[in-house]
């Protein structure tokens, strides 16, 4: 198992194709979300602004509605486990919806991407933030990172610093930004 992000597959019926397939066993995803329909103002564009933090965190506000999905699970023939969730929760002022790819392969990689988006009500925005974090794993480091991760992902609690602390890791970050019309 030295590389989890390719696994080549090969038919032994077809010899005459040097260039063989390939699928992820992984199950990885780097999806974001797609957003189209007649509902959509201005472009998707790139933004500085990104989710409000304190407002995700505060826990004054009443929860009005929350669904958790569990979109797929796998154990990968017993070599580790892929999960993706998706997690919906309407406040009184805003609803926020959590999308999570979570895989770790044991003794050699944790991996996670995540979609967050973010509506206020009285607003015309959405805000997107997707963020993609790896980190390959060696040894004896493999049974506490992961161990931290699943506990914190379970509870809901990882975020941008959790896997980015360690030197290893892999971190790209986005974030996006639309309006939408009245019609909606």
């Amino acid at each position: 198992m030295s590389n989890p992000d390719v696994h080549v597959v090969s038919p032994a019926t077809n010899n005459h194709n040097p260039q063989l397939p390939k699928a992820d066993w992984t199950y990885s995803t780097a999806y974001g979300g797609t957003f189209t329909g007649p509902w959509l103002g201005d472009e998707i564009r790139g933004s500085a602004e990104c989710l409000p933090r304190c407002q995700l965190t505060d826990r004054s506000l009443p929860i009005r509605w929350f669904s958790q999905v569990c979109l797929w699970e796998d154990e990968l023939a017993d070599n580790g486990s892929s999960k993706y969730v998706i997690r919906l929760r309407v406040m009184p002022n805003f609803w926020y919806v959590l999308a999570s790819f979570l895989l770790r392969v044991d003794g050699v990689i944790i991996r996670l991407v995540e979609t967050r988006i973010f509506h206020q009500f009285g607003t015309h925005e959405v805000i997107r933030h997707w963020s993609w974090r790896e980190r390959e794993l060696n040894g004896l480091d493999a049974a506490p990172l992961c161990a931290k991760v699943d506990a914190a992902v379970a509870q809901g609690l990882i975020g941008c610093e959790s896997l980015a602390e360690d030197e290893g890791s892999l971190c790209f970050e986005l974030c996006d930004k639309f309006t939408f019309n009245d019609s909606l």
